[in-house]
């Protein structure tokens, strides 16, 4: 029977492809191309794995030099070697600018802020409390003595931008009606809606003397800030929804006694001091009804958790109407009140501060004077070794 030509040819092309000479050939360069696609994947990781390292090095050459550079008064940069590596100091108002370059040629700049002290040490820690009854209702918190709570430092407080003249926030003199039925007997200041906070502070430190409020709404408050903030709070924290911090700066919310008020747990939840109330520091109660030092997260119309983008120091009681999420360092001062059953807080520990390295304006500092964290701002790799094009030749 005579083979159909249609079968004969793909027979042909069939037996060209089932040639060992080919296949191996095909063979081969895959291999080949594999290996060298493993090569540059190996020369890059070893680049990077190099450029690491060497980051590593001049971080490690500019905080050992940062610390030998304190007595040193302003002039003329200056170089070091360490480790084989050039460090270039130059001595500015507030800290140095420092270089290094190793001998690859890689280049690392940067800046490093003269600190007076250190900051309270408990910054360092996401959740502390004074009293060890707290420990269960708040995990991962760890006790202190009250004499480790952080301490307001009246002179710079003084010297603060202050909430009356800041058009990031504005009086409002009936939002405390709309929570308390007697009101407060303190200023109210509320989040100007027009404003974002953070680009009308000067400075980094805010001082409210008297309530601050965080209106109850459908969307979190967003704060975008360039730079860290602390806000001192001289009265109570009323947090009616979330807050969400956006840029590279941090917000803290410190809440303190104003004067002449007294801190209590409010047991009855009606925002002012009454018979079933306890008393946190004082014998008898004086002063503005609703008190100062406390915090309530949660009001008259929060739905879901409140979910603070901030760290908070609360210097008298901490009142819970709904639950809350802490992403900063929560430092509480007495006592936690769940003004509705089963309401919980949680210390998230997103960020805390490094105490030792770290500014954190409005407390008082310990120590002596010492170089603050370093911030790179410009790195310039080596470059890559020239080779010419053609071959020298040869000499006569």
């Amino acid at each position: 029977m005579t083979t159909p030509p249609v079968i004969a040819a793909s027979n042909r092309w069939w037996a060209c492809f089932a040639s060992p000479l080919l296949l191996s050939a095909i063979a081969s360069f895959v291999l080949v191309f594999a290996a060298l696609l493993a090569v540059a994947q190996a020369v890059a990781n070893a680049e990077d794995v190099r450029r690491k390292a060497a980051h590593v090095c001049a971080r490690l050459a500019a905080d050992m030099v940062a610390m030998q550079q304190l007595s040193r008064p302003a002039g003329e940069p200056v170089e070091v070697p360490v480790a084989g590596m050039h460090v270039t100091v130059d001595r500015q108002h507030t800290g140095w600018r420092i270089e290094t370059r190793d001998t690859d040629g890689d280049a690392f700049v940067f800046l490093c802020e003269q600190l007076e002290g250190a900051a309270p040490e408990v910054f360092g820690s996401s959740a502390a409390v004074v009293d060890a009854g707290l420990l269960e209702r708040l995990p991962g918190a760890r006790q202190i003595h009250r004499c480790e709570l952080p301490q307001l430092d009246e002179q710079a407080l003084a010297a603060a931008v202050h909430a009356d003249v800041n058009p990031t926030l504005r009086r409002d003199h009936g939002i405390a009606l709309l929570q308390w039925a007697a009101g407060t007997d303190g200023d109210d200041y509320v989040f100007d809606r027009r404003h974002t906070c953070g680009y009308e502070v000067p400075g980094d430190l805010l001082v409210v003397p008297g309530h601050l409020w965080i209106e109850p709404g459908e969307r979190p408050l967003e704060i975008e800030l360039t730079r860290d903030l602390v806000v001192v709070v001289r009265g109570n924290l009323y947090v009616g929804r979330s807050i969400a911090v956006a840029g590279r700066g941090r917000l803290l919310f410190a809440v303190a006694r104003g004067p002449q008020t007294c801190a209590f747990a409010d047991r009855d939840g009606n925002g002012r001091w009454s018979a079933r109330d306890v008393l946190r520091e004082d014998d008898e109660f004086t002063g503005p009804i609703e008190g100062g030092g406390g915090v309530y997260l949660g009001l008259t119309g929060t739905r879901g958790t409140v979910a603070l983008g901030a760290g908070l120091v609360v210097g008298g009681e901490l009142h819970l109407m709904t639950d809350g999420r802490v992403a900063g360092p929560l430092i509480v001062s007495h006592g936690i009140t769940a003004l509705t059953p089963g309401a919980r807080v949680v210390a998230a520990g997103d960020w805390v501060f490094d105490p030792d390295r770290e500014r954190v304006p409005g407390f008082l500092k310990r120590g002596g004077p010492r170089p603050g964290r370093l911030r790179e701002v410009a790195s310039i790799p080596a470059r890559p070794p020239e080779e010419s094009l053609y071959l020298p030749q040869p000499a006569r």
